[in-house]
């Protein structure tokens, strides 16, 4: 039996906004794989809405050789692959795969905080997968943090540093003054040796699905996390739920390869039907035997709960219909529905990724629900339909804005009544101040209103949402302005609007 060593995975776990991505940031700077070809990489923090976590994100680095590692020294430098999870309640789940599928785990306490519910959730999550802990003590740049008073916190949910006499090693950190980074690349590096990361050929390949979309031109998309083998271009791959042949692999940073190794995360294309998030992936040498396997299978898939959809829903009870980009997404948000869901308000009726579709309307029109779009495209035809079939069709970029919308809903008592106005072209764009802005347009249909609330549309695509602030007609304020006329707006908006955009007036 021939055995070799793996490089580690490290799942990067804490509360929300306690510098978790931002961290990883700053190793992907100081690593040397860090930054494809041409240039620096766009920051994480940058890509996400809002500027927090919402998904899984996997990453490979390449630390440069230390002579505190011996092995590193040897070798010339050490793979690492992070993977990094959303910090906020709803994303529970995620973080726990994470943890069931690294190797090591970075526990980031923000100095200036301490201790947080997720914080503990991460502990005991690492804790039943078995895996080593490494502290990482962030935003150590700010005045008045107290070290002393967060390591005894970490103490009472059994988490002992070292200067305190405890075994679990503690990195002060500052992605800000770039501070600690380095010496916490070598502590994974030197808990990596310590662990048992070997790999057997003769096992095969394998490892664990950790993410999954739906793209409108390449279909199912799928992320796995290989544990054992190279995966390659026409593989045949199967879990207890999916099965497909390989057409297309990517690595971390979307660029084309043609195989994977031990692990290192690689987006696949090819699947037949989706697999789950957390199923374990295998390569068969048929799709028939794949398929065979998926018979014998145990595995119990995690699913969101969906009511039955044959009948209306009752006067106090709201169907939801829910979209969204990713399953880890859609996951999420169905914890959001169910922590609100105290009286029984909402019922969640269906539950898939991808974006909004013309049957994803009809369905909520025959189960008289509501549709909440996260990260998803929303076509203007789609959107029409929507109008069309008097459907509520509402698109969300943060996971915050969704419980939010629910608790509103939830106080209103009943469904807000949307009219739509009107719709003007925009024919000019004079000037820019914060979140308000100039404009001049023709009303297309009906009316523009002042006081209105209105949607952008670019190209079919929503964009944004605002309100009229003041209408002119001749340089005089004008009420409204009526089709065929031309007006000057004053808008409120944080979308940069652009000539040639339409607004969609509606009044509730």
């Amino acid at each position: 039996m021939t055995t070799l060593k793996r490089p580690p995975v490290v799942v990067v776990l804490g509360h929300v906004d306690h510098g978790k991505t931002t961290l990883l940031d700053y190793i992907r700077k100081v690593a040397a794989r860090a930054a494809p070809e041409g240039g620096e990489p766009r920051s994480v923090a940058e890509r996400e809405s809002g500027g927090i976590t919402q998904h899984i994100g996997a990453y490979v680095v390449e630390v440069p050789a230390e002579p505190k590692s011996a092995e590193a020294s040897r070798e010339g430098g050490r793979t690492i692959t992070f993977l990094d999870t959303p910090g906020h309640e709803a994303f529970s789940a995620m973080r726990s795969r994470g943890a069931q599928v690294a190797d090591i785990g970075i526990l980031v306490v923000a100095s200036d905080e301490g201790v947080k519910p997720q914080t503990k959730e991460a502990i005991v999550q690492a804790q039943a997968a078995g895996i080593p802990l490494i502290v990482s003590i962030s935003k150590t740049d700010k005045p008045g943090t107290d070290l002393a008073k967060v390591k005894n916190e970490l103490a009472k949910e059994g988490v002992i540093v070292e200067s305190m006499g405890g075994q679990v090693p503690c990195v002060e950190t500052s992605a800000f003054a770039k501070k600690g980074i380095r010496e916490l690349l070598e502590m994974i590096i030197l808990v990596s040796e310590l662990q048992d990361l070997s790999l057997h050929e003769d096992h095969g390949t394998r490892g664990h699905v950790i993410e999954v979309s739906q793209d409108a031109k390449q279909g199912i998309r799928v992320t796995l996390l290989l544990k054992e083998g190279t995966l390659r271009l026409g593989n045949v791959v199967g879990t207890p739920s999916g099965v497909g042949k390989l057409k297309m692999l990517e690595d971390f940073a979307g660029n084309r390869i043609e195989e994977a190794g031990p692990s290192f995360p690689a987006l696949a294309i090819g699947f037949e039907s989706s697999p789950f998030i957390g199923e374990e992936f295998r390569v068969f040498p048929s799709v028939e035997e794949a398929r065979e396997h998926m018979k014998e299978s145990s595995f119990v898939p995690p699913r969101v709960p969906v009511a039955e959809s044959g009948q209306a829903p009752e006067e106090s009870t709201m169907h939801l219909v829910l979209k969204a980009d990713v399953a880890g997404s859609l996951e999420a948000i169905s914890q959001i529905v169910d922590s609100v869901n105290n009286e029984g308000k909402f019922k969640i009726v269906k539950a898939d990724v991808g974006d909004v579709t013309e049957g994803d309307v009809k369905f909520a029109r025959d189960t008289k629900a509501r549709i909440l779009a996260f990260r998803v495209k929303i076509p203007s035809g789609i959107a029409r339909v929507a109008e069309r079939e008097k459907i509520s069709l509402e698109r969300f970029e943060i996971i915050y804005d969704i419980a939010e919308r629910l608790h509103k809903i939830i106080e209103e008592g009943k469904e807000p009544v949307v009219q739509e106005l009107g719709l003007l072209r925009v024919l000019a764009t004079f000037s820019t101040e914060r979140d308000r802005q100039v404009i001049g347009g023709r009303v297309i249909t009906g009316m523009a209103k002042k006081g209105a609330a209105f949607e952008v549309m670019r190209e079919e695509q929503l964009m944004g949402k605002g309100k009229v602030m003041n209408l002119q007609r001749s340089k005089k304020d004008m009420p409204s302005v009526s089709k065929g006329e031309e007006a000057g707006l004053m808008v409120q908006t944080d979308i940069g609007i652009q000539e040639g955009d339409y607004l969609k007036f509606f009044a509730s």
